[in-house]
């Protein structure tokens, strides 16, 4: 996933260059719209790039999953399943899977992994609206909020995906926690 996103980034700014050329050259409406939708994709998928590599390297590894932020209210529980997000979050893709591999690594360290990407993605999701701002150099706020809104909402099931299997994972932690104070492996 990780080579698959950087490549579409890398040749999308690609094309997107060639028609900021053209559109110099030749200007006209089509290659006007053309550069500001290659130049909105290669936005979104650079800065989901970006906004991962900069949360994995600055922020702490120790979050708290139970208070603040990171905890599950049991309201979120109901919701989940009457989304049905047991059957459908298998679906996903996860960018890099070996951070989720149970036998590479430790319930609390995937816990704390499924804490940074739920940031990650919340981070996205709010990311997805700055090129709203390009409103007043190109006219045309109908593609910046449409592209925007759906980009944003793209980051949702993600969110929720993290959330759920979190919870479940920290259930997991504790049971085992509880265990090993009782002397039982």
């Amino acid at each position: 996933m990780d080579r698959l996103m950087k490549l579409i980034t890398f040749w999308c700014g690609i094309a997107c260059i060639v028609v900021i050329i053209m559109q110099c050259l030749w200007p006209g409406a089509i290659l006007l719209a053309l550069v500001i939708t290659l130049g909105v994709v290669v936005y979104q998928l650079g800065m989901r790039l970006l906004i991962g590599n900069v949360v994995e390297r600055c922020f702490p590894k120790r979050f708290s999953v139970d208070h603040g932020w990171f905890s599950v209210h049991p309201g979120e529980i109901k919701l989940y399943h009457c989304l049905k997000v047991k059957q459908w979050n298998k679906h996903l893709p996860t960018y890099d899977p070996d951070k989720y591999d149970v036998h590479k690594h430790s319930v609390e360290e995937i816990i704390q992994t499924m804490c940074c990407a739920e940031l990650d993605h919340e981070l996205m999701m709010v990311f997805s609206y700055l090129p709203v701002i390009l409103i007043w150099w190109f006219g045309d706020p109908a593609v910046f909020i449409i592209t925007s809104v759906v980009a944003s909402l793209i980051e949702l099931p993600f969110i929720v995906m993290q959330r759920f299997n979190r919870n479940r994972l920290v259930k997991i932690a504790k049971r085992k926690k509880k265990r090993s104070s009782w002397g039982v492996n």
